[in-house]
């Protein structure tokens, strides 16, 4: 998706409301997963640190 400066707007094509609730989507979906990946590996340090010090 190109981003277009405000002087340039009047001579792009509209973007369809559509493809970018799509993208925005999409981007969503992939940091959700990543945030979650980033969580279950802060969880299992966690937990082998809590192992680590009932020793």
């Amino acid at each position: 998706m190109a981003i277009i400066k405000a002087s340039e707007a009047s001579h792009a094509v509209p973007l369809d409301l559509r493809d970018v609730e799509a993208e925005a989507s999409a981007r969503l979906a992939q940091a959700r997963r990543e945030a979650e990946g980033i969580l279950e590996a802060a969880r299992a340090e966690a937990a082998a640190i809590r192992r680590t010090a009932d020793r």
